[in-house]
């Protein structure tokens, strides 16, 4: 998991807003600071055991299941990232 978000904190400080991964089967919605600038790290999740995927409407993202309900109450944004 650190390989990942050391690689979407890489990607920010390059001027990537939002780098969404996948295959680590760890979904999550996660804001990255590098040195001042602000971004999100997004990661799917998996097919295999939490059956998640991410929704986008409007440059929101939400995590959503397979019978499309939010995984949790977090949508984010890159502007919400405190």
């Amino acid at each position: 998991f650190e390989a990942q978000k050391t690689y979407a904190r890489d990607r920010v400080q390059e001027g990537y807003d939002v780098v969404v991964l996948g295959q680590a089967h760890l979904p999550g919605i996660n804001p990255i600071d590098a040195d001042g600038r602000k971004g999100l790290y997004v990661n799917v999740g998996d097919w295999l055991t939490n059956f998640t995927y991410v929704d986008v409407q409007d440059g929101r993202f939400t995590l959503k299941t397979m019978d499309g309900r939010p995984l949790d109450a977090r949508v984010s944004t890159k502007e919400e990232v405190v």
